[in-house]
Order: structure tokens, then sequence, then C-alpha cells
């Protein structure tokens, strides 16, 4: 009988340390998966901050509002077009952004998967100096 209990006692204490092993295990997990997402939304707000305080230099950089012709996106791109490229400050526009492309009158800016709201809040800013501009 002594020997039934000591093993049955063996075998629950395996029980309960394998599951404190699992349980710690899965508490690891749940703290890296935690910093993971601590960190990729704190990059996404830089990345929003970033474009926020971009978009507002650029118009002018552009040479003004006047001298952009459009604005559009494609996938992981955001295209410029200018009246005059000679007017836009192309080396305060490449000391700004690291993946941008001057073709003739366009000014193409490699984004990545924030393209859509850089284009929709550039857009933004010129579509709001203009009206500004007119009255």
């Amino acid at each position: 009988m002594t020997v039934l209990m000591s093993t049955t006692n063996l075998v629950l204490v395996s029980c309960l340390s394998a599951a404190l092993v699992l349980l710690a295990v899965l508490l690891v997990l749940l703290l890296v998966q935690q910093r993971k997402k601590r960190a990729i939304e704190e990059s996404e707000r830089a990345a929003k901050q970033k474009i926020a305080s971009s978009t507002s230099a650029l118009s002018e950089e552009f040479g003004g509002n006047d001298n952009i012709v459009s604005i559009t996106r494609a996938a992981s791109r955001v295209t410029v077009v200018l009246r005059d490229s000679e007017k836009a400050e192309k080396e305060k526009i490449e000391q700004d952004w690291e993946s941008v492309l001057f073709m003739g009158n366009k000014v193409v800016f490699v984004i990545g998967s924030k393209a859509a709201e850089f284009e929709e809040l550039l857009s933004e800013k010129v579509a709001s100096e203009s009206e500004r501009e007119e009255k």
C-alpha cells in the first residue's frame, strides 16, 4: 500500500511539475508576444508622426501647391507629378526621405505599408492649403 501511495505521489508530482513548466513556457511566450506588439505599435506611431510632419513641409518643398499637378498611389509608392521639376527642392526632399526617386517631372516616394496614409495626408494638406490660398 505504501509503495502504491509513493508511486501515486511520484506520478502526481511529475504531472504537477510538467504543468508548471508548461505554464512557465506559456507565460514567457505571452510576454514575448506583448513586447513584439508594443514594438510594432511604437513603430507605427513613429511612422505616422513622420508622415504627418513631413507632409506639412512637402508641399512647399515641391515648389508650392500650384506646382503640384497630381498625387497618386500605386501599392507601396506615392507619385507626385510637378508642373516644373526645377522648382522642387530636391536636396531637401532627399534629406528627409531615404527612398525617393526623381524622374523628370515626377517624384516617387517608396513608402511601404503606409503609402495610402501618406497619399491621403499629402492630398489633404495640398487641398487645404489651396483652399486657404483661394480665400
